[in-house]
């Protein structure tokens, strides 16, 4: 059984995140910059849509007034996807968004108090 962080990279070489020779680089860049679904994304996007292909998450949605409603998917984020994607402490959450294009757009919440 992969671990989350050895299905991440795995995903996220299937992905595109590669180096200019074609070789496989541990997190060669924060993001990806080859065009398609993932671009200007982190490199362990690929990992949260697969999730949210199997239905793990919760279902969301955006409503905005330029740009309309938007859906999306929630996540909260386990010790071990934490320390696999380094991620923030105070980052409690990670949100995938979906556009209308078949872009996908991944943002990192935290659960800090509004005042």
């Amino acid at each position: 059984m992969q671990t989350v962080l050895q299905r991440a990279l795995a995903l996220a070489k299937d992905a595109g995140y590669a180096d200019g020779t074609g070789k496989w680089t541990e997190r060669v860049a924060d993001l990806h910059a080859a065009p398609g679904k993932f671009e200007r994304e982190p490199w362990y996007a690929p990992y949260f849509y697969e999730c949210a292909l199997n239905g793990d998450g919760e279902s969301i949605y955006s409503i905005d007034d330029e740009d309309g409603s938007c859906q999306g998917d929630l996540f909260d984020i386990d010790a071990e996807e934490r320390e696999a994607f380094d991620i923030l402490p105070d980052i409690q959450h990670v949100a995938l968004w979906y556009s209308e294009q078949g872009f996908v757009a991944l943002e990192e919440l935290s659960a800090k108090p509004i005042r």
